[in-house]
């Protein structure tokens, strides 16, 4: 039977890995705004806009202009580039819902004022891109007291419950697929950070 868990690890970088998550997330942050702004352009100039495929497409050649992109691993800017795509994909969901709430006369009153049209997917600020998805488990290996991000580092991390692993004989990275880390930056030089893991067995 096809289970999912969470697996929650708790992370202790470094002063200089902290230094390094920020960036990355400050890339993905440039990425992501870099993206939307290519599917706005487009559809106002032609009214129409690329597809994921295609923004998938272009991170190989944006890598040749941007050097800082080649910095960060290959499947979180792909997943940069998905996080935009379903962005758009709820925004057209919105849209539709609007648009056909619209034309029954069932909009809302929201504050004294008909509800507006949903807008299209803002472009994020400083701080508020705050998570890095590895798809695959190739990106990363959990070990005993750490876990390797590729292109990042070997971060350390608080060992988890034997008893909470799919199979507890197995090694804990082979009963991953897919890793999201969540940093918690916070001021006073101290970082904390919470990794969600999401297996199947």
């Amino acid at each position: 039977m096809l289970v999912r868990k969470a697996y929650k690890f708790r992370l202790y970088p470094t002063h200089a890995q902290e230094t390094r998550l920020r960036e990355i997330l400050a890339t993905c942050c440039d990425v992501y705004n870099s993206f939307l702004h290519w599917r706005r352009y487009d559809y106002d100039l032609y009214k129409t806009s690329p597809s994921y495929l295609d923004q998938k497409k272009a991170l190989p050649l944006w890598k040749q202009e941007h050097p800082e992109l080649r910095e960060v691993h290959s499947q979180v800017l792909q997943n940069v580039c998905k996080r935009v795509d379903l962005a758009y994909e709820s925004y057209f969901d919105r849209l539709a819902d609007y648009q056909l709430r619209k034309e029954q006369g069932r909009l809302k009153i929201v504050n004294n004022e008909l509800e507006r049209c949903p807008g299209p997917p803002r472009p994020k600020g400083r701080g508020s891109y705050d998570s890095l998805t590895y798809t695959q488990a190739g990106g990363f290996t959990v070990g005993e007291n750490s876990i390797r991000f590729s292109k990042l580092a070997s971060i350390k991390a608080m060992d988890p419950s034997r008893d909470s692993w799919p199979d507890e004989n197995s090694n804990p990275s082979q009963a991953i697929r897919q890793m999201v880390c969540h940093p918690l930056l916070r001021g006073g030089g101290t970082t904390v950070a919470a990794v969600p893991c999401f297996g199947w067995h």
